[in-house]
């Protein structure tokens, strides 16, 4: 799953350093932006996914399957899958991705934020929403 993206993802990475520019124009060049915004949009893709591997919870659309000790899919006794839940004491915080260009690999690490004014609450997406 998600170690199987992060894998592919430094390979492109990798491949990005290969990538040759035909336009040498030194005004509004195209594709040179284009080429090094490429970049930035693999290492946003690492991050989003090495967040996502980081957090063992379900919260919101983020829902994580549980897998046994040999990697396979749980299921509960009807065959339904089975997810994590959500864990607020360690996961109700925003996740910060660090870039490490020596290692080429995202960094996670959390911070708490402020939110006793409103109450956490989960969201359902499974059902309809009452009128």
């Amino acid at each position: 799953g998600l170690d199987i993206c992060l894998e592919k993802l430094k390979g492109i990475l990798k491949r990005w350093d290969d990538i040759g520019v035909t336009d040498h124009g030194t005004w509004a060049n195209q594709e040179a932006m284009f080429v090094r915004q490429l970049r930035n949009m693999i290492l946003y893709a690492m991050a989003v996914t090495k967040a996502a591997r980081c957090r063992d919870e379900s919260r919101g659309a983020h829902a994580k399957i549980l897998l046994d000790d040999k990697g396979e899919r749980m299921t509960d006794a009807d065959g339904e899958l089975m997810f994590y839940g959500r864990d607020d004491e360690r996961f109700m915080k925003t996740s910060i991705v660090d870039y490490d260009p020596k290692t080429e690999e995202p960094q996670v690490s959390y911070m708490d934020f402020e939110h006793s004014l409103i109450k956490a609450r989960a969201r359902n997406y499974a059902v309809a929403k009452k009128e």
